[in-house]
């Protein structure tokens, strides 16, 4: 449960959402980033994120029209 939430709160936050109205959840999120193996899952995510990017594999959504 605890990667799951985090992971939601990670992409919430990453979508540019507001979530200073929910600090428990902020809370839990650094107390996760402050655990060596979701550092090693974060890195390896960054790490295949640029393995994407140099390919040309990543999907950008167009502009909205």
């Amino acid at each position: 449960m605890d990667a799951y939430l985090y992971w939601i709160h990670w992409r919430v936050v990453g979508a540019n959402y507001d979530s200073s109205h929910f600090p428990r959840f902020d809370d839990h999120a650094r107390r996760m980033e402050e655990r060596p193996a979701v550092n090693r899952a974060l890195a390896r995510e960054a790490q295949l994120q640029a393995t994407l990017e140099a390919e040309g594999l990543v999907f950008t959504p167009p502009p909205d029209a």
